[in-house]
Order: C-alpha cells, then structure tokens, then sequence
C-alpha cells in the first residue's frame, strides 16, 4: 500500500512516498480507499518536528493527514451503524505513527462513521476517481 509520509522530519522535501503493509478491516473497523486528503496544520507540524516529542513513541515512518474522504471497500464483523461497501465517507484520523490519512487506504472504527446522509453528497464530488 502507498502512503505519503517522513522519515526524517524537516520541510516539504522530506515526504516521500511509502510501501507500508496493507491493512484490512477487523471486527468493528472499516477499511477506506482514501481519495482526498486535506492539508491542515497538525500535519506540517508533524513533518517539521514541531510534534517530535510526541512522535517517539513510535518508530519512523510518520504518515500525517487527520482530514480524509474514500469509499468504503471492507467492512469488518460486527458493524451495526449501517456503513456498506460502496459508501462515500469522510474521515478525522488521529495520526499516530505510520496511521494517518496520506495513505492509498486506512482502517477505523466503524463507530467513527458519521457520513451516511449529508456528508454523502460532499465527499461524491471528492471521491470521483
């Protein structure tokens, strides 16, 4: 799976793109194919080093993006809110690590889902292919 992320911290030169494993849905997750990711400020402080500190629980590679839309392509056992394979989504990740939304496809819990109805028509015009 391709992921854009550092591996040093600096300026925009240091992202690169990344092979990271694939992920699948477990129970209660969902897998989405990202589309669109949104460029916010946690994540340029994150590729500085401003976050450094935090980040070192975790070994490189430091994929950012907390703002993603995809659709939906596993859905895991379990999940009752209603979200199917094919549906349009958007999502704020929590980027820790290698999980963060500049990423081909990322897994979250289901009971993160909140766009099945309003969000549906927003995320379309971001996820066409």
């Amino acid at each position: 799976m391709r992921a854009v992320g550092i591996m040093v911290h600096g300026g925009p030169e240091a992202l690169e793109v990344l092979d990271l494993p694939e992920v699948h849905a477990g129970p209660g997750q969902v897998r989405v194919r990202i589309y669109a990711a949104a460029v916010n400020p946690t994540d340029t402080m994150a590729r500085n080093g401003s976050r450094a500190e935090q980040q070192k629980v975790d070994p490189p590679p430091y994929v950012p993006g907390m703002d993603a839309a995809g659709i939906v392509d596993e859905v895991g056992e379990g999940v009752s809110t209603g979200v199917k394979v094919g549906d349009a989504v958007m999502a704020m990740v929590v980027p820790k690590g290698s999980h963060g939304a500049y990423r081909s496809q990322i897994v979250l819990a289901a009971r993160a889902d909140r766009g099945r109805r309003g969000l549906r028509r927003l995320c379309r015009a971001a996820c066409q292919g």
